[in-house]
């Protein structure tokens, strides 16, 4: 009789052994998951600021171009508003497509980085009602 009880309490001590290790696995594995997600939303942050300043970079060239322009007289201004037109469209085609390629990249970030911003500004819009 002694037997089986040992037997039966050796039984439960190992499958709680297991239960414990198997519960550490998933928690280790969790922990990896969010560390990978929080890295990722980091390179997605980094991505759109890259992003940003060729923006900016591309809109400050524009901006140059159309003054050395404005300076030459043999141009006209009908010229210079579609050069700067053609540089500011294609500054922020290369966005978009940036940012696009982040997106394709990075799609559940991406989501998630779209749901919190939406998150904040329903709030924001709500809390001035």
């Amino acid at each position: 009789m002694a037997d089986t009880r040992e037997q039966v309490k050796t039984g439960i001590d190992q499958g709680a052994n297991k239960a414990k290790t198997g519960t550490d696995w998933a928690a280790d594995k969790a922990h990896n998951v969010a560390d990978a997600a929080s890295d990722m939303a980091g390179n997605v942050a980094n991505r759109a600021r890259e992003a940003a300043r060729n923006v900016a970079d591309t809109a400050t060239k524009a901006k140059d171009r159309v003054s050395e322009w404005m300076s030459d007289a043999g141009e006209t201004a009908q010229e210079y508003a579609g050069e700067a037109y053609e540089t500011s469209k294609d500054a922020v085609v290369n966005a978009g497509q940036q940012l696009t390629d982040v997106v394709r990249q990075y799609p559940l970030i991406a989501v998630a980085v779209g749901f919190g911003l939406g998150m904040i500004m329903g709030r924001a819009c709500s809390s001035r009602s």
